[in-house]
């Protein structure tokens, strides 16, 4: 029992876990154990009494043979008479009691048609007066007056308004005077008088409505009389006819109901006819067939006086000996079997507990990972909970109510009848708790929501009554519960009382409490969760595939799928019939006494149970045949199933990337089942199940790419499609491509490969690939230099491959990874698109394209990024689309949620759109969201937007069921401008207008602002990290501008100082960066602009607004570098920097997988081989005399500090891969963070713990512990060398382990050198050793690497498109000096401070190094020139 608990999910080893285990174990042993006994002894007494009759079966069919024919025959065809009989006494009795129904339905609806006629006549009594009345009058106006009214060039109000009602009435749209005046015609007067008041549409008369209430007292008589003679009659006319056809709207229903019961008095009148005809045949027929039954029986009554004796015994003989052949064989096997797993019945039972206790949370995969260590350890050879725990009627009629018949679903029915511990059932799905009141029904159960008002006291209701409450839990458990869940009980008297709330109440024993939950991600606390036992019913893919193969063949074979879903059913129920049939059987035989033989009741009972058996199995097997004909008809769409099952989980295994990143399975239906039905009714593809299913999948997969790929940050997009694309076609790739993709980082240098035309770094990335694919060697022809020359050369090499090689289009990408790394994201966008069979990754993010895909029930969820605000986009949709061409902003910040949800039911009933705006700024308020979007019946019209930064606190339901938009601004200075000016026209133009002398600055701010903002998409070169500069910044740059522009003491100094200070200097907390913005803010807030700042377009106007709209329109799509400042090769360093990003995130994606996470990598072994080799060596180094000697100088103690870090390291590193090992086996106890190490080194990747020490270190763990390896051999070497004499000392900080300490350490060693303070010394640095060799403690820099620049030790130089994303640069001489000390820089002219950073991710400044460039430095600082110590 300890070592099924220990080896059980690290989540679930708690000690109330193990309480529970030992109650579940001793539950399922005493059932096992009941069940068994009870089975075997029912099979012994039933095969006792088969033994026994089988020694007189012989002697009875030779006695009785013949005689017992002929009776057989007599009463077969009584039988057959008698059966006749019945069915037409049946019959005639069902005729009767229908004609009686009829005739009392036949009253009912004569009333009823009574009532209606009243009700019809009551209505129109009223109006119909009135309305004749106004015709009367209107047949009384007179020619001249209606003359005298259009004779009229300008209408009084009053005839205008009575004429418009007029013209409303018959439906003229057009009401102006002259349309009136061509209505006022000789015969007007009879066109009212005959026009036809039932025939008022809807529309005519919400208008006509609309101009009475609108123009009331220009409907009175008195107002209409004064108007004209003739307006009055009108008048009266229009509310006449207004009031009719309201009254007749009304009663327009009763019309309808009172012609439905005319119709359906006939229908009955005439089957009361036909039924007293159809019994008097029936009565006729029934008198035939009961004379020829009375004949037969007289004859079969004779034969049988006569056989009475032995036709008894041998029926019984019959039954027990030639028809229960199968079952006595059966049985006897069975008693066996029973017999046998007595003996392993308590170990079945241990394995039985601890699955239910322990796994219930875990999918499939994780269950047979887990039993299979049980098993292993217990020696047992196969395991099956279902199978164990129920018998196979429990299973059909389980499958009968609603269950899905995958293993997992019926595993979890069973833990959730056997579990000890209140269940908590996740069910995304919402499918079960139908089922579970099924599976209850022998209790009373009643289902209430958690959020429900009256939840508290239905919970004290039913745990005092003894009722099975299920509560539905939305995002948090209830701590009135926790007593329940806890068991907190006290004794009174005879009566256990529990304490709920503050009230306490008497506890019914049969009192069960479920909760179930859609949130697959729902937060308990872990106390919490060790007194639940948590089933999962997520969909599986065996469920799933069923699911999916039903949709596609309801649409392309219909009448296939009916029959096959019949006959399922019917398989169902016949299964059900005949296991009942078979354990009756074993009941009689097991119950019956004395001899079976003499039993005549025994005898009838089993034969009819038998004889029906035998039908029944006829009918099972003649269901396979046909369903073997049609599962061949649907194999193809198998195939299809089975495919598009795997999409569906690549999606949902998304969200490990990004909490926003789920997409529900009701959603992915919908999508699936929309590409199938759009793509039956293609002709192409009509009558071709073939090409119909290849079409299909990648119809499905380009529907659910629409989807999916609006929902996910660019950052994301590619990560995402690898990972889909990796698990929706595995046949792209194989396991060895993919790991050598996910650690090309981890490049190890190839032992015999060398190939001159390539440089160090290619080659070294080249072996190692060929190392990991050894099939690409032979397939590259890399001994032909010719084949490649174009292709390394090319500005897009990924179009550029050599048409003799034979690649996949993946290890194409692979190539691209090692010899063109700055071109690998592109690479990769090539290989998705033609994966995926896009023409591109191109994504429609619009507002327009999610309306198109909306409807009324699904909510829209936008999440901005960067600043963006879709309420103008918003807004301008709304304009175009929305009903009333508007939409409601309603901004959360600023009222409270239950205005927010009346916003949203009123909106709902009106069908009007409405946005609620910045959600993450009340989190709390997704919950109360959920609940009352679940509980609307909008109106078709009606849209919900929501607006969020964040998608952290929205729940996992939620996310689920809406349609979900990432709305971030796009790339590109042109479409920053066009983005700001759209959302900000009229704050600019009028910020503009209100101080015209700050035109110019407000123009360039807006350009600075985007080129900002810009730089952010290079981050770390760019920027070293994500600002947020936004519109706000944007804003507050403006007004500062205007205000100083207008201020007497302004001056270009002030507003530069507010802009680096506060506006966008407050957001910038590196200094680094701050430099950048001080560079750009003097460039264009300076007494001159170069026009280079702006591109090859140059500056642009700044005369008016309008011009520089007009310049930006104008315009490339995207900017050239220089505009914003950057090298000429920062889209291949970008493109080396995301594709690394990339890696990582997918080897986080890897690890976070369930399925990887079960897989051991066998690496395990070497690298405790390696770990123990290094822990020997420099577990030895470490006694040696040189480390232990304290030493005066303190470089060499420095080094002898990295040694003793580096070997600490070693010894934890040898820890952690000595665990991993041994957690092969068994489970061990040590911490999480312990846990995830193992976890990680079993996947073959360098632990978390280990990169944090070293952040750029291999991804792989075998060559992180050699480069570790080599980093302390580089330190010991570097101590012999530190106590030789300076200067000259070659130093290589990025094979260190602290390199920004050496700085320290030189400071140190100067100061105690000069006698001088610390504080007095500064860092110089020369190219050139003669320059500063006098200087002691000089040392020599190599082995930086330079980013941003080209440089060749004289002067900087600008990288050129196909320049290296990063070069080599020349040993660099440093050392501390005296502030004026003699000794200038040894480069006349311009220099610039160069950063150094520790590593390229750029996190860690180290120190900075004067580097001599041409006559504008600050260049380089835009440009982010950067040198590198360790990449």
């Amino acid at each position: 029992m300890l070592f099924i608990h220990s080896t059980s999910p690290p989540t679930m080893q708690s000690t109330a876990k193990f309480y529970q285990f030992l109650r579940t174990f001793h539950s399922v042993r005493t059932g096992l154990t009941s069940k068994a006994s009870r089975h075997s002894q029912r099979l012994q007494a039933g095969l006792d009494q088969l033994t026994k009759a089988r020694s007189d079966v012989m002697v009875l069919k030779r006695t009785v043979g013949d005689q017992h024919k002929a009776l057989a025959s007599k009463q077969d065809e009584a039988k057959r008479a008698m059966e006749e009989i019945r069915e037409g006494m049946s019959g005639a009795n069902t005729q009767k009691e229908e004609v009686t129904m009829l005739k009392a339905d036949l009253e009912k609806e004569r009333e009823k048609l009574l009532v209606r006629e009243r009700d019809i006549a009551q209505e129109l009594q009223d109006v119909l007066p009135m309305l004749e009345g106004a015709k009367a009058a209107v047949n009384k106006i007179k020619t001249t007056d209606l003359s005298e009214i259009k004779s009229l060039r300008a209408p009084p109000t009053v005839i205008h308004n009575i004429l418009e009602g007029v013209l409303k009435i018959f439906g003229n749209k057009d009401t102006s005077w002259s349309a009136m005046r061509a209505f006022l015609t000789p015969t007007v007067k009879d066109e009212i008088i005959r026009f036809d008041a039932e025939k008022v549409t809807k529309e005519n008369l919400r208008q006509t409505q609309a101009v009475l209430e609108k123009f009331k007292t220009s409907f009175e008589e008195e107002t209409a009389k004064r108007g004209s003679v003739a307006a009055a009659p009108l008048a009266a006319w229009v509310k006449a006819c207004v009031k009719y056809a309201e009254v007749y709207d009304k009663i327009a229903p009763l019309a309808a109901e009172k012609r439905k019961l005319e119709s359906t008095i006939d229908s009955h009148a005439k089957r009361v006819t036909n039924a007293s005809l159809h019994i008097g045949k029936l009565s006729d027929r029934i008198d035939m067939l009961q004379a020829s039954f009375q004949q037969l029986t007289e004859e079969a009554a004779v034969m049988k006086i006569e056989l009475n004796r032995l036709s008894e015994r041998l029926k019984v003989a019959q039954v027990v000996v030639e028809k229960l052949e199968d079952e006595y064989t059966r049985w006897s096997t069975q008693l066996k079997e029973t017999s046998l797993s007595e003996q392993q019945l308590q170990l079945n039972a241990l394995l039985a507990a601890g699955f239910i206790t322990y796994l219930a949370a875990c999918s499939e995969d994780e269950r047979k990972a887990v039993m299979g260590r049980w098993t292993e350890r217990f020696k047992v050879e196969s395991f099956d909970l279902v199978n164990l725990m129920t018998t196979e009627s429990t299973r059909l009629q389980w499958r009968a109510d609603g269950l899905s018949a995958d293993t997992l679903s019926m595993e979890n029915a069973v833990i959730l009848q056997y579990t000890d511990a209140p269940p908590l059932i996740i069910d995304p799905a919402t499918s079960i708790t139908n089922w579970m009141k099924t599976f209850l029904k022998s209790t009373t159960v009643e289902t209430v929501d958690q959020e429900d008002t009256n939840f508290q006291s239905i919970l004290e209701h039913s745990v005092r009554f003894g009722k099975t409450l299920i509560v539905e839990v939305a995002d948090k458990i209830d701590p009135v519960l926790v007593p329940l869940l806890r068991r907190d009980m006290a004794k009174q008297g005879a009566r256990l009382q529990t304490e709920i709330g503050e009230k306490l109440l008497d506890f019914h024993p049969q009192f069960r409490l479920l909760l179930t939950t859609r949130n697959s991600n729902l937060p308990i606390h872990p106390q919490t969760a060790s007194l639940l036992n948590v089933i999962s019913f997520t969909p599986t893919r065996a469920g799933l595939a069923n699911q999916l193969l039903s949709i596609v063949i309801e649409c392309k074979l219909p009448e296939v799928e009916r029959q096959r879903k019949e006959l399922l059913k019917a398989q169902e129920d016949l299964k059900i019939k005949l296991t009942a049939l078979e354990d009756s059987l074993l009941n009689e035989l097991a119950n019956s006494q004395g001899n079976i033989l003499e039993n005549v009741e025994l005898q009838e009972s089993l034969n009819k149970t038998k004889s029906s058996s035998l039908v029944i199995e006829k009918n099972l097997e003649e269901s396979r045949i046909v369903k073997e004909t049609l599962d061949k008809d649907q194999a193809v769409f198998a195939i299809l199933a089975n495919k598009c099952c795997a999409v569906y989980f690549a999606l949902r295994d998304l969200h490990q990337l990004n909490p926003l990143y789920r997409f529900g399975l009701p959603m992915f239906l919908k999508l699936y089942q929309k590409a199938v039905e759009n793509l039956a009714k293609d002709d192409h593809v009509k009558n071709q199940l073939q090409k119909f299913c290849a079409v299909a999948f990648y119809q499905v997969i380009h529907y659910v790419y629409a989807h999916m790929s609006r929902s996910i940050f660019k950052r994301d997009r590619l990560t995402s499609l690898l990972q889909f694309v990796r698990m929706v076609r595995p046949e792209l790739l194989t396991e060895g491509e993919w790991s050598f993709f996910l650690n090309s980082k981890a490049i190890s240098k190839p032992s015999s490969t060398s190939f001159p035309w390539l440089d160090p770094d290619q080659q070294a990335g080249l072996g190692h690939l060929l190392q990991a694919v050894p099939d690409l060697r032979s397939a590259l022809q890399l001994n032909d230099e010719s084949v490649w020359k174009v292709f390394i050369k090319h500005p897009q090499c990924e179009t550029a491959f050599p048409t003799t090689l034979k690649l996949t289009p993946f290890q194409q990408a692979l190539v691209v990874s090692v010899l063109r790394p700055d071109r690998l994201i592109s690479a990769l966008s090539l290989f998705l698109a033609k994966s995926l069979k896009l023409a591109d990754l191109s994504v429609d993010t619009s507002l327009i394209g999610l309306l198109e895909d909306s409807n009324a029930q699904t909510p829209i969820l936008i999440v901005t990024a960067g600043g963006t605000d879709p309420s103008v986009d918003l807004r301008e949709l709304a304009t175009e689309r929305a009903p009333g061409k508007s939409i409601q902003m309603f901004a959360m910040g600023q009222r409270d949620v239950e205005s927010a949800v009346t916003a949203i039911r009123s909106a709902a009933e009106n069908g009007t759109w409405l946005c609620l705006e910045n959600l993450h700024l009340v989190p709390t308020f997704f919950q109360r969201l959920s609940k009352a979007v679940r509980g609307i019946q909008p109106a078709q019209t009606f849209r919900l937007w929501m607006t969020t930064e964040s998608a952290d606190s929205v729940p996992v339901p939620l996310l689920e069921a809406t349609l979900k938009c990432v709305y971030e601004a796009p790339p590109a200075v042109k479409h920053n401008l066009q983005l700001t000016l759209k959302e900000s026209s009229e704050s600019i133009r009028q910020t503009i207008s209100s101080c015209p002398s700050s035109q110019r600055f407000q123009l360039l701010l807006l350009w600075v602002h985007a080129v900002l903002q810009e730089r952010r998409n290079f981050v770390p070169r760019g920027w070293t990290k994500f600002y947020e500069f936004n519109a706000s910044d944007l804003r507050s740059a403006m007004r500062v501008v205007a205000k100083f522009s207008q201020s007497s003491f302004s001056s270009e100094t002030h507003i530069r100082g507010l802009l680096t200070d506060v506006v966008y200097g407050g957001r910038v907390d590196l200094e680094v960066d701050l430099r950048v913005l001080i560079s750009y803010v003097q460039a264009f807030f300076g007494h001159s602009i170069d026009g280079r700042l702006f591109g090859q377009g140059g500056m642009p106007s700044m005369s008016s607004l309008a011009a520089f709209i007009e310049y930006v329109k104008q315009m490339p799509e995207r900017e050239a570098p220089e505009v914003l400042g950057l090298p000429a090769n920062i889209d291949g360093a970008l493109q080396k920097s995301d594709s690394n990003r990339v890696m990582t995130d997918l080897k986080g994606l890897q690890r976070a997988s369930v399925e990887k996470a079960s897989t051991v990598n066998g690496g395990t072994d070497r690298l405790v081989e390696i770990a123990s080799v290094l822990l020997k060596k420099w577990a030895s180094y470490a006694a040696e005399d040189t480390l232990q000697r304290q030493s005066s100088n303190s470089l060499v103690e420095f080094f002898q500090q990295e040694i003793a870090f580096g070997a600490i390291f070693v010894k934890a590193a040898h820890g952690d891969v000595t665990a991993a090992i041994n957690s092969k086996d068994e489970a061990t106890t040590t911490r999480a963070d312990s846990l995830d190490t193992s976890s990680e080194l079993k996947l073959g990747e360098t632990p978390s713990k280990w990169l944090s020490v070293w952040e750029v270190g291999p991804l792989d763990p075998a060559t992180f512990l050699k480069a570790i390896d080599d980093k302390l051999a580089y330190c010991l070497t570097m101590v012999s060398q530190a106590q030789k004499s300076l200067p000259g000392l070659r130093v290589e900080m990025g094979r260190m382990f602290h390199p920004q300490t050496m700085t320290g350490i030189l400071r140190h060693l100067a100061a105690r050198s000069s006698n001088q303070p610390l504080e007095q010394l500064v860092f110089r640095n020369e190219w050139s050793l003669t320059a500063i060799k006098s200087i002691p403690y000089t040392v020599s820099l190599v082995g930086l690497r330079l980013e941003g620049a080209l440089f060749d030790g004289t002067t900087l130089k600008e990288c050129l498109y196909d320049s290296p994303s990063s070069v080599s640069a020349p040993a660099c001489y440093v050392a501390w000096v005296s502030q004026g000390a003699s000794g200038d820089a040894s480069v006349n002219g311009n220099t610039v401070a160069v950063p150094v950073f520790c590593t390229a991710s750029r996190a860690d400044l180290a120190f900075h190094l004067s580097v001599p460039c041409d006559s504008d430095p600050e260049k380089w600082v835009r440009a982010g020139v950067a040198f590198v110590l360790d990449i």
